[in-house]
């Protein structure tokens, strides 16, 4: 009896647990791509990928279409929109490359504020954002 109770008990926590992990805070409404949004967020890990090589990152704009008027916030809803339709599997370093740098493909800009030794400056990302992306994502199960 007190076996099956313990059973009990611990089937309740892994199940607490799991409903936990695999909330929409770490899930990115329909998509695959399991922490994506957290990975993304400001209030999450914020592109912590970057940081060693750029410095903090304040802040992500857009422009939608590329060449549009001015620059917009990524918000949570914006970021849900990237995790959905942006691959971040097998294709992240090309389905970015392709939606956000390459002139010829892009559908939107992007520009990252960044401040390292007591410097704020913007840059647009290029491959070695995505690449780094890609590896971060990879070490740490991000996206199935």
């Amino acid at each position: 009896m007190t076996s099956i109770l313990i059973g009990a008990i611990a089937g309740g926590f892994l199940g607490w647990l799991y409903k936990h992990y695999n909330s929409e805070t770490f899930e990115c409404g329909l998509s695959k791509c399991r922490k994506c949004l957290y990975a993304h967020q400001p209030s999450g890990l914020n592109y912590a990928w970057l940081e060693p090589y750029y410095g903090k990152l304040l802040k992500v704009e857009y422009k939608e279409p590329a060449e549009s008027g001015s620059w917009r916030d990524y918000t949570d809803e914006i970021w849900k929109i990237h995790c959905d339709v942006i691959n971040h599997g097998e294709n992240l370093v090309k389905s970015h490359m392709k939606a956000f740098v390459d002139p010829k493909t892009r559908f939107a800009k992007l520009r990252f504020t960044f401040r390292k030794d007591n410097r704020i400056y913007n840059m647009e990302p290029n491959l070695h954002f995505y690449e780094l992306e890609k590896a971060y994502f990879e070490k740490h199960g991000i996206c199935e």
